[in-house]
């Protein structure tokens, strides 16, 4: 059934909205069951939604199963490894679990449509009910004192044998004249003075009512009157208690027959990148030269969510920050990829024409798919790897008269700076190769001296 927990923090005296969640609980570490759904779902349509989510890799299920009948019930594995809590939450942040109800209020005021809060409708309605029980309370006021003067007239006319003076008269108007007659000692105890209508009414009394007329149960049923009266006037004097009073009634009688089924919560705001699963597999294929989640390739394996973006880092080291593609072409010279962090450190070696250079930087902050470049023009890129190596292996190209062939270097001794940062020079030598591994031909016989940073 509709229900679930509703926050109405931005409700906004109904110009705002109110979020409202499904009620989940865990069944057991990877299970989780839906026991109450959002006001304008369905069960289909959740299920729909979440099967949605999976395929587009906003959350990972490993089978759902629906098994409502009389109430709501709908049962969610979670695949290995992934906690019920968070699949929660990530069923919460990408499904309609929770949905935002918005709220605007549109209505018909003085034959034009006008948008109002929730307080000026109420008070509209307010007004509106208040005149409505005020126009009751006076018809019915109008009734009681009908019939307290109707019932005085037949008890005038009977008690005082009235109906005898009307038995010598030949005409209609004589028989009137007479009833008018014999009133006018009584006027006092009259509501108003006779009307046409009262006199045909008395002359409608059969001799049956005559004789069998009992002064006590009259007094009774005028005493009953007087105080039904006695109530509405009250009434009328205190309409806006008299509304309260209505209203509570109408609670009382209703009330359990409609009972609310949304409670009212505060909901934490779930973060949907947190609760993301990864569920993009981001690869490189050198050969073809495609990068992306739908690309099968063996290089900068990166596990993402379908919020993170890519890092893309050449050779000539030019890089830019992309949204995660399906399949991008980038050529062969993609030298690094991964999702961006701003503040991780990263150490460079680049070489120039001249000489090679080692740096320790962060990239800080990008503008999404604009080209940027974190060395000097006419360079490229040796060596890239985020973190600080303890030490890097450098093996130099063969030269005459070169008496130094490898050296070793500690890139800790280098200060971090920005990603524009030239760097120390590392050697005016041709490097061969260099990594944070010895590499291959390394010769691990001979001292290798430490280079130097200048």
């Amino acid at each position: 059934m509709s229900g679930g927990l509703m926050d109405a923090r931005d409700y906004r005296d109904g110009a705002g909205s109110v979020r409202v969640r499904a009620k989940i609980k865990e069944k057991d570490e990877s299970t989780v069951l839906i026991k109450e759904i959002p006001p304008g779902t369905t069960t289909e349509s959740l299920t729909a939604s979440i099967e949605d989510a999976s395929r587009k890799g906003k959350i990972k299920i490993k089978s759902i199963n629906d098994f409502t009948a009389e109430s709501v019930e709908i049962e969610i594995k979670a695949p290995g490894g992934v906690a019920a809590g968070k699949l929660i939450d990530a069923l919460y942040a990408f499904t309609d679990c929770e949905v935002t109800i918005s709220s605007r209020i549109v209505v018909i005021r003085d034959n034009r449509p006008v948008e109002m809060t929730v307080s000026e409708v109420l008070r509209e309605n307010t007004a509106q009910l208040l005149r409505t029980l005020k126009l009751e309370l006076e018809l019915e006021e109008k009734k009681q004192l009908q019939e307290m003067h109707v019932r005085t007239l037949v008890r005038i006319f009977v008690e005082n044998r009235l109906y005898k003076k009307i038995e010598t008269c030949r005409t209609g108007e004589s028989v009137q004249e007479a009833i008018v007659e014999g009133f006018r000692p009584f006027r006092k105890e009259l509501l108003r003075d006779l009307t046409p209508e009262d006199l045909q009414m008395l002359l409608d009394v059969r001799i049956r009512r005559i004789s069998l007329f009992d002064i006590n149960k009259h007094r009774e049923e005028m005493e009953k009157v007087k105080a039904d009266l006695t109530e509405t006037q009250k009434n009328l004097k205190n309409l806006t208690r008299y509304a309260i009073s209505h209203l509570q009634g109408l609670l009382e009688k209703y009330g359990p027959m409609y009972p609310r089924l949304t409670r009212s919560s505060r909901h934490d705001e779930i973060d949907a990148r947190e609760v993301a699963f990864k569920a993009f597999r981001v690869a490189y294929d050198r050969e073809a030269g495609y990068v992306g989640h739908k690309v099968s390739g063996e290089e900068f394996k990166t596990e993402c969510t379908k919020f993170d973006k890519l890092l893309i880092v050449f050779k000539d080291g030019h890089y830019k920050v992309i949204d995660l593609p399906e399949k991008l072409f980038v050529g062969p010279d993609l030298y690094y990829c991964a999702v961006p962090d701003r503040d991780r450190i990263y150490t460079m070696v680049y070489t120039d024409r001249d000489a090679t250079y080692i740096k320790r930087f962060t990239f800080g902050g990008s503008i999404l798919n604009k080209e940027y470049f974190c060395v000097p023009p006419k360079s490229r890129i040796l060596f890239l790897e985020p973190g600080t190596p303890e030490q890097l292996y450098i093996k130099y190209k063969p030269a005459p008269h070169q008496k130094i062939h490898q050296q070793v270097c500690s890139p800790s001794e280098i200060d971090v700076k920005g990603v524009k940062t030239l760097g120390r020079q590392l050697t005016i030598k041709d490097v061969g190769s260099i990594g944070s591994k010895p590499p291959r031909g390394w010769d691990t016989e001979t001292p290798t001296p430490k280079l130097q940073f200048i």
